[in-house]
């Protein structure tokens, strides 16, 4: 009987994490990620990016990922009060737009 051993990826906390952030190769990735998302999940994800960053991550999260800082507050402020819904397939309110 073989083992095999398994390999547990390691995710950047703190300081390492805006470290890895602030590479290109990373921004192009994840902008790209984001640019097949729906508008309110991009939101939400840019930010829990910026939680995950910490001290200056509203700043970091809306450079990358080309979003304000109420958008960013916004969309945090939604997460915070369980205000999310994840499935949904509306982009923006009714009435929302032109």
């Amino acid at each position: 009987m073989t083992t095999t051993k398994r390999h547990k990826a390691s995710i950047p906390q703190g300081d390492m994490l805006k470290k890895s952030v602030q590479s290109k190769t990373w921004w192009k990735t994840y902008r790209r990620l984001l640019d097949k998302m729906p508008e309110n999940i991009r939101r939400w994800n840019a930010a829990l990016l910026a939680m995950q960053l910490g001290y200056g991550g509203m700043k970091i999260a809306g450079e990358i990922c080309d979003l304000s800082q109420p958008t960013l507050h916004k969309a945090r402020q939604e997460l915070e009060n369980g205000q999310v819904d994840w499935d949904s397939q509306r982009q923006r309110r009714s009435g929302g737009g032109r």
